[in-house]
């Protein structure tokens, strides 16, 4: 089952950084075959008790990861032609090129449907804080969608510190943001409830946290 996880992965994942995907033992596959000869029909399911894999991206706009599943449930069909699999993630952390936003504590539910990967829900600790989302990504089209919302906390050591043009920002801020995702390139929506933050503009305006 190991050696058909590698097979599976497509050649030019390479490219973007060094996967590791390593599947715990037991591990268990079963095809069943059907119908006449001149029309076979199968029926692939593979199960194992859980998985590690490792992201460790080559581009600096992609994100680092190291996640822990439980168990794996995959199913085939040679009439749709279609891949159904479901796992639950455990454990792990995911690294941003912003790493002051490293989310860790990772949990949440992976769902293949046919070329659609999904991942919803998704809880994780970011600056200490808990923050819930979903993403969706197409295996084909290479594209998709995410969405966070929690409290981020000590903005100042992020990005989030200088996002806005002659701002500043310090402190804690609710934060809900939204993504278009691409393995060449990714943009993000921001909006922030600041009255927990210090927000400064230029010389001229100075709003204290709390108010």
């Amino acid at each position: 089952l190991q050696a058909a996880v590698q097979h599976l992965l497509p050649p030019e994942a390479s490219d973007y950084g060094d996967l590791r995907i390593s599947l715990e033992r037991p591990q268990q596959a079963t095809v069943s075959v059907s119908g006449p000869p001149s029309a076979l029909h199968y029926a692939v399911a593979a199960s194992g008790a859980g998985a590690h894999v490792a992201f460790a991206p080559f581009r600096p706009n992609l994100p680092a990861a190291e996640l822990r599943f439980g168990a794996l449930h995959f199913n085939w069909d040679s009439e749709t032609r279609r891949a159904e699999g479901m796992a639950p993630i455990v454990g792990g952390s995911v690294t941003p090129p912003d790493a002051a936003l490293r989310a860790s504590e990772v949990t949440g539910v992976v769902r293949l449907d046919g070329d659609m990967l999904e991942l919803a829900p998704v809880n994780a600790s970011i600056t200490g804080n808990r923050f819930v989302g979903s993403a969706s990504f197409d295996l084909v089209r290479r594209t998709g969608r995410a969405s966070a919302s929690g409290v981020a906390a000590n903005i100042e050591n992020s990005l989030l510190h200088t996002a806005f043009h002659n701002t500043l920002l310090r402190g804690s801020a609710s934060v809900r943001a939204e993504a278009d995702l691409s393995l060449e390139s990714s943009s993000a929506t921001i909006e922030l409830d600041a009255t927990q933050a210090d927000i400064a503009v230029d010389w001229w305006f100075h709003k204290p946290a709390g108010t």
